[in-house]
């Protein structure tokens, strides 16, 4: 056979001879579920010119080349029929399409025009499979080409509106596409809703079977779903003439056989030690009645409890509803008399009560007993003289003579937390069964022949397989989904339960949320409410714990869990507030993703009552069953061997047959196709999936096939490996090129293969059965393990190792590099005996600093345990918190007097070998780090505290104690070591910063054979001149020295950049003076000039803009068009305004607590370039913390504002200083005039980068702004800037665009705009006289204090002045101002009050209080905004106005509240009372939402009273603000 190649277009493939290529031998490789490849090898006598997307067909169908193939080159050109061989070129079937191409948020048919993202993070919400077909539909028309691929489901009138076709339809799933309502049952699923978050099509079409365990095949450019592909005509069985002459029958290795099976449940909504209880009871002593109130419509009964200790009511009962003064009320529910009713306790205590309990059973209207049911209880329990708990109480508090249990099989040690198999622990599981018949068929729906355990205490379901291969006992949980499994988590729930027919997991009032779930970094998204069904009939008050909460089963909020954060029964329903859930940036549920009535729903965090517990531990049971049945025998999978000869035969029959009856099976066989098979011997009769297909075509030779057979399988990823990868993985840089990688294998990597060029790990274990060889092939290496176990290897060494007493992990090896052996561990257990040519014992001390120089160290004289809960006279009035070793100590050495020299918070540590020279037997090393809980005259207590770094020993009388650490006081944190022991010895370490029970990374200085290692930072270099002396840290010094490197290179790459020089000529005569200055650089031409003559003087200054960087937005302005990488709250891209290179605005890229890579940063999408040209990028960059992933730039094709190849990218690496600058050049490919540059952290750490800029050349010269950036008016920068000054007779003439007056504090105190307008401190003048809103914050309110006395009374005085007019005050003023109030006093306020006087000086208003002074204002209206946060919200006071109007509070209108302001103008009124004219201010106090208005028809203003609207008032809606 021969396969030609083609070029993409259709051509046939040449060599550079002009030679067609062909080959003649090929390898076929399909998965179903998988990657579908072609493998052939060639060799020529000429290089052959490959391109991506050439390709062969073979069996009908295109296999594409999706990278560059390396070649060998054997021999000269022509010289060699193989001077050039090409190896394994993979071509890959078109299904590898899917792989390739992104999972957008589009849609089919978007009739309703509808806005779509068209971004790669979304969410959206299905009701049918077809739902997410017509998805992945949609996509791949985008992508590919309209309707070139095709995705085919049951459902014939949804997959025709996808352009499937007929007869194709009825070929693969057999039905009628004639009839109206074909397949439309068969796709539909619970609804759901599916996140998308940066995955591929395939990915998507993977979920049909991960999701919904629903399978697919792909047939070219079609796609099948719910289907295994076609039943193939022949049935295989063992004989040359039958097609078979091999048949491999092997068992999964992973499955796990069980005949006898042990199921448990979650612990999820089972009430506390249920199995513990279960038939416990508990009472109280019916003592004495205290009120009998019996009425026709309403009864109540008090009845004074006895046997009950007032004390610990709160441990006796659960659900507390209030606390009084003296008291506190609990609900109960309590039984007798037949009936069930619910009750109040009333704890009351001393001194307002007499101590008793007493308890209240009420019936009638509004209450939620009967009259009869409540009479009945009262009758019961007055001769029983016993009260009886049901709920609402935690039974094993009570008194042990006030419970008991109903039955005696109930152990009283049980704790078991899980659910557990019906009938325990009071009944067999064989007993239930028997006691249920007619459960049988519901649990048992097969059949199968099962036994059951007969004790109570010991549930297990056994099958009849149990007879044939043996007992095999397995345990299987039921605590999580896993649909392949056949498992899911059984727990105590009320889904799909039925109350009288009606199921109960349904809402009844979905949400009615109206924002579009979009919320501000810091801002909270507002809670929302549901109601559920009237039948759920149990108190969810009384049951729910910490954690109550919702999570949606289908609906558009389908997967997402709520917490529940509060519950109130209204109108005999439930109605829950749920707390909003963040995903992919956006709170669910929001407006067009509700919770709907009718969305089903699950509760955990509640203890439900005992009949849903009975009811999950039989959904355990049959679950059990249908798992035991699956598992109780081997499964298998088959590898046929196919017969060459006899498919050669057949296919030449199919050939021969002219009526196209006859199909052939080579032409025809595929992955996912059913195959008929049968053998007697291995008693198969069945049709099996074919799982795996390879058929390898030899030149001149039959084809051979190697097949294998799977029931059930699940997606695979596409594999998409390809020859010579040299790099991967995003921004990979470091000299890969466009032919050394064309893409990266899939996220998830390649599962059948283990790669020898780069790391990889495998999912199973791998057996090596000659062993393992390790490093270089040379002749000394002999390092490995044997088949036999024996390894031979130099060191073994543990990740964290560090040498030394006070080091960590483990090492064995040679010692110093000598050719003695070395051990170092902490803990070495000899169980028999240990021989020891020299033991050298040794203590950890504080003695002179021989060994450890710390500020404390002791030795223990005496050792008292002190148990928790113990009253110490030196712990104050409360008891021990913790169990503490007390370890005392001599205070007198002799003569000398000794002090505690410990201190509390100390971490104090002993590491010692307690046994004597010379003794080898039980030997054990002691070692214990714990911290100072108190510090006496003679002893401190000490953590009594075990495991992990605290050490397993204890304290003990000649333990010596070293002070190392402490875990507050930064001062006793330090430690010097001395050591003459370990690998690295000897050596001096000094630790600083130990503030807990660990050393690592805390070393700042470390001298040892191996290194001299300081911590850069806290080693200093002095250096006296005279009397002065000069100190800098190594840190500083390096940093110098880079900056000096980089301060040069950046000046010489900034006067390389420039171009042109500077001219500058002066030019003097009688009567003119000239002086001309001139630059011209890269980035602008700069000219100033001065002239003066006998009657004139001009200065100008012009300004032509040269502006090259290609980058729009490269200065991080307010006003610039840029886009922010950031998925998480711990993700953050923030930009500050100067304080970069230059003083230039920069940017924040910082992120943590990622676990993989996450990406945070900036994308730059409108970078205009021209293809073919050179350019150069740069970026100005400078570490902030330390990355652990790195941080790269990408600059990929943007062409139509869509994402596309990789053009440039590169990691960019960063030393700890000042800023860097990152350069690199690149070309532009053919046909592309725009780029997208991306800047990102990779995972964790921060960076500041600045100064972006692509620009036209091969070196940097310098950095500017693009032409096409905009001013803040929305002006081009690119054009020309003037500004000067003439003098000239009577006249001065100043040219600018904004004209600047200065006072000597450098405030700009009055500014003229290019529109004219004038602006005075704050306010506009120009048409109209416009107010400026100043807006005060926390961070700028101390600039608007008064100037004398800032704060008055408790108020926070402001200047008016300085203020201006239009005030806002916005932000949380509750941390700056405490409990003081902000308060507006305005002009000629003249207050009666003494303590007020003050401010009616001239010093904080500026005016005289004169009727003169007073006139001035009149007609001015003065507005102040309270944009306060916080809780409470900040709160105004208003001074000095006549009549206010309105207020949140109407009766104190001088108080401005969050979110209203008020309007106050100033005005001449006739005062009645005195016969007089007033000047005054009068105004408004009004919401934001509704500022006071004037009728459009002239009438009188509308006043507003400050009451509640009417119906008759207008309604005025705030548009909220567009994200």
């Amino acid at each position: 056979m021969e396969w030609k190649l083609y070029h993409k277009d259709g051509t046939p493939l040449r060599d550079a001879n002009g030679k067609e290529i062909s080959v003649h031998s090929l390898t076929y490789d399909g998965e179903w579920m998988g990657e579908c490849s072609v493998s052939v090898s060639i060799e020529n006598e000429a290089p052959i010119d490959f391109s991506i997307g050439d390709y062969l067909i073979y069996r009908n169908e295109r296999f594409e080349l999706n990278y560059d193939p390396g070649k060998a080159k054997q021999g000269r050109k022509n010289a060699l029929g193989n001077s050039f061989k090409y190896s394994g070129i993979k071509l890959n079937s078109l299904s590898d399409e899917l792989a390739r191409a992104e999972f957008l948020d589009v849609v089919l048919n978007d009739e309703a025009q509808l806005h779509y993202t068209a971004l790669p993070d979304f969410v959206f919400y299905i009701g049918s499979l077809d739902d997410l077909l017509d998805r992945l539909q949609a996509n791949m028309n985008e992508q590919f080409g309209d309707k070139a691929w095709k995705f085919y489901s049951r459902n014939w009138k949804r997959s025709q509106t996808r352009g499937c076709e007929a007869a194709r339809w009825e070929e693969i799933y057999g039905g009628d596409t004639t009839k109206e309502d074909t397949g439309v049952a068969d796709t539909e699923i619970d609804s759901t809703s599916i996140s998308v978050q940066n995955q591929t099509v395939w990915e998507g079409l993977a979920l049909v079977n991960s999701q919904f365990d629903v399978n697919f095949i792909t047939r070219n450019r079609e796609v099948f779903v719910d289907t295994s592909g076609l039943l193939m005509q022949n049935t295989f069985k063992y004989g040359a003439a039958f097609g078979l002459v091999e048949i491999n029958q092997d068992a999964e290795s992973d499955q796990k056989i069980v005949t006898r099976m042990r199921a448990y449940g979650s612990e999820k909504n089972l009430p506390s030690r249920y199995y513990a209880t279960l038939n416990m009871e508990v009472w109280a002593d019916f003592a004495d009645t205290i009120q009998l109130l019996d009425h026709t419509a309403w009864y109540a009964a008090d009845i004074k409890l006895g046997g009950l200790n007032v004390e610990k009511a709160s441990a006796y009962f659960t659900n507390h509803i209030s606390d009084g003064q003296g008291s506190s009320r609990y609900s109960v529910s309590l039984h007798d008399g037949g009936v069930v009713v619910k009750a109040t306790v009333t704890v009351l205590r001393a001194p307002y009560f007499e101590d008793h309990i007493e308890v209240r059973v009420a019936g009638g209207t509004n209450e939620e007993n009967s009259v009869a049911d409540a009479r009945k209880y009262y009758e019961a329990v007055k001769s029983t003289k016993m009260i009886h708990f049901v709920s609402g109480v935690n039974k094993e508090a009570f008194p042990d003579n006030r419970k008991d249990y109903a039955t005696d099989h109930l152990p009283n040690n049980m704790a078991c937390s899980r659910l557990m198999l019906p009938g325990f622990p009071q009944m067999s599981l064989q007993d239930w069964w028997n006691s249920h018949p007619d459960k049988h068929a519901s649990l048992n729906p097969t059949g199968a022949e099962l036994r059951f355990s007969t004790r109570t205490d010991r549930p297990w379901v056994e099958s009849a397989m149990a007879d044939t291969i043996g007992v095999r006992p397995g345990s299987v949980f039921f605590d999580t989904e896993d649909i392949k499994e056949k498992k899911e988590e059984i727990f105590p729930t009320i889904k799909e339960m039925e109350v009288d027919g009606v199921r109960i997991d349904e809402i009844a009032v979905g949400t009615n949320v109206e924002d579009n779930g979009v919320f501000k970094d810091g801002q909270d998204a507002p809670s929302c409410k549901v109601e559920l069904n009237e039948k759920v009939n149990f108190d969810i008050n009384a049951l729910k714990q910490s954690d109550f909460s919702i999570t949606m089963t289908d609906g558009m909020c389908a997967g997402r869990k709520f917490k529940v954060s509060g519950s109130v029964k209204e109108n005999g329903r439930w109605m829950l507030t749920l707390q909003r859930v963040k995903d992919i940036g956006l709170y669910f549920p929001y407006k067009d993703f509700q919770i709907s009535k009718g969305d089903h729903f699950v509760l955990s965090g509640i203890e439900l009552p005992v009949q849903y517990v009975e009811a999950a531990s039989e959904k355990l049971l049959r679950y059990a069953i249908a798992w035991l049945i699956e598992n109780d025998h081997t499964r298998h999978t088959y590898a046929p061997k196919i017969y060459d000869i006899f498919m050669a035969r057949q296919h030449d029959e199919a050939m021969a047959d002219t009526s196209g009856a006859v199909k052939s099976i080579h032409d025809t066989i595929k992955e996912g196709d059913i195959m008929p098979f049968k053998d007697e011997d291995l008693g198969l009769d069945a049709e099996i999936i074919i799982d795996r297909l390879t058929i390898k075509e030899n030149d001149g030779k039959i084809p051979s096939y190697e097949v294998s057979l799977r029931e059930d399988k699940e997606a695979g990823t596409l594999q998409k490996m390809q020859e010579q990868i040299t790099a991967l993985g995003r921004g990979s840089g470091g000299g890969t090129t466009p032919t050394q990688v064309k893409e990266y294998i899939a996220s998830e990597g390649s599962k059948l293969f283990l790669s020898k060029t780069k790391q990889d790990a495998a999912q199973e274990l791998i057996r090596f059965i000659k062993g393992l060889t390790l490093g270089e092939n040379t002749g000394g290496n002999n390092f490995g393990i044997s088949s036999d176990g024996i390894a031979t290897l130099k060191e073994i060494v543990s990740a964290a190792f560090r040498s030394g007493a006070l080091g960590s992990g483990f090492k064995l090896g040679n010692y110093s590099d000598s050719e003695d052996s070395y051990l170092e561990v902490d803990y070495l257990l000899v169980r028999k005996a240990a021989e020891f040519v020299k033991l050298v014992i040794r203590e950890l001390q504080s003695v002179g600093g021989e060994i450890v120089l710390s500020p404390a160290s002791m030795k223990i004289s005496k050792v008292d345990f002190l148990k928790k809960g113990t009253l110490l006279p030196e712990y104050g009035t409360a008891p021990l918190r913790y169990d503490v070793y007390r370890c005392s100590f001599l205070t007198k050495r002799g003569d000398e007097e000794i002090t505690n020299p410990f201190a509390v918070n100390d971490l104090v540590r002993c590491q010692t070998f307690n046994i004597k020279e010379g003794t080898t037997a039980n030997a054990k090393n002691k070692y214990y780090w714990r911290r100072v809980t108190a510090v006496g005259t003679d002893y401190i207590d000490i953590l009594a505290l075990s495991g992990g770094n605290y050490g397993d020993s204890q304290p003990e009388v000649g333990d010596e104690l070293v002070q190392m650490g402490n875990t507050t006081d930064v001062a006793r944190q330090s430690v010097l070591y001395f050591s003459a022991y370990g690998s690295d010895s000897p050596s001096i370490k000094l630790y600083k910063g130990v503030n807990d029970y660990t050393l690592d990374g805390k070393e700042i200085f470390v001298v040892s054979p191996d290194e001299v290692y300081a911590l850069a930072s806290m080693f200093k270099l002095k250096v006296k001149d005279g009397d002065t002396t000069k100190e800098m840290t190594l840190a500083e010094l390096v940093l110098n020295v880079d900056g000096l490197t980089s301060t040069v290179a950046a000046n010489k790459q900034e006067v390389d950049g420039q171009i042109g020089k500077i001219n500058t000529t002066l030019t003097q005569n009688a009567e003119s003076i000239t002086s001309l200055a001139q630059k011209q650089t890269n980035t602008e031409n700069k000219v100033s000039k001065i002239e003066q003559t006998t009657d004139k003087i001009s200065l100008q200054v012009e300004t032509t803009t040269n502006l090259k960087n290609s980058i729009v937005g490269s200065a991080l302005r307010p006003w610039d068009e840029i886009t922010k990488i950031t998925a998480a709250h711990s993700q953050k891209v923030e930009i500050t305004s100067g304080g970069g290179v230059g003083g230039s605005n920069y940017a924040t890229f910082s992120a943590s607590g990622a676990t993989a890579d996450t990406y945070t940063g900036l994308y730059f999408k409108d970078v205009r370039v021209s293809a073919g040209k050179t350019y150069v990028f740069s970026v100005w960059a400078k570490i902030v913390s330390l990355l652990d992933n790195g941080a790269y730039y990408s600059i990929k094709r943007f062409d139509g504002g869509t994402e596309g190849a990789v053009v440039k990218s590169g990691n960019i690496f960063l030393s700890i200083g000042d800023w860097k600058l990152i350069t690199t050049t690149f070309t532009v490919p053919d046909g592309c005039t725009k780029l997208l540059l991306e800047l990102a952290v990779r995972r964790n750490g921060a960076i500041d980068v600045c100064r972006p800029m692509i620009m036209e050349g091969t070196e940097y010269g310098g950095w500017s702004l693009s032409p096409y950036d905009k001013t803040e008016a929305g002006k081009l920068e690119s054009g020309l800037k003037r500004a000067g000054i003439d003098l000239e007779d009577d006249t001065i003439t100043a040219t600018a665009n904004k004209f600047m007056v200065k006072n000597n504090d450098g405030e700009v105190t009055a500014s003229v705009n290019e529109n004219g307008e004038f602006e005075a401190y704050s306010g506009l003048f120009s048409g109209f006289v416009r107010k400026k809103l100043t807006t005060i914050t926390p961070g700028n309110i101390d600039k608007y204090f008064s100037k004398k006395k800032p704060i008055q009374n408790g108020y926070v005085v402001l200047d008016f002045v300085a203020a201006g007019s239009y005030v806002e005050f916005s932000g949380n003023f509750g941390n700056k101002l405490g409990s003081a109030y902000p308060v507006i006093t305005l002009p000629f306020y003249q207050p009666t009050s003494t303590a007020w006087k003050d401010l009616a000086s001239d010093s904080i208003i500026g005016e005289s209080f004169t009727p003169k002074g007073a006139a001035a204002y009149l007609g001015q209206t003065f507005i102040i905004r309270n944009n306060t946060t916080g809780s409470p919200a900040t709160t105004i006071n208003l001074l000095g106005y006549t009549s206010l109007v309105g207020g949140k509070d109407v009766s104190k209108p001088y108080w401005l509240e969050s979110g209203w302001m008020a309007i106050l103008t100033c005005e001449l009124v006739y005062v009645a009372t005195k016969k007089t004219y007033s000047i005054v201010w009068n105004g408004y106090n009004v919401p934001f939402v509704s500022p006071t208005a004037q009728s459009d028809e002239g009438e009188e203003p509308i006043v507003d009273t400050g009451g509640d609207p009417t119906v008759d008032d207008p309604t005025i809606t705030e548009e909220q603000p567009k994200e």
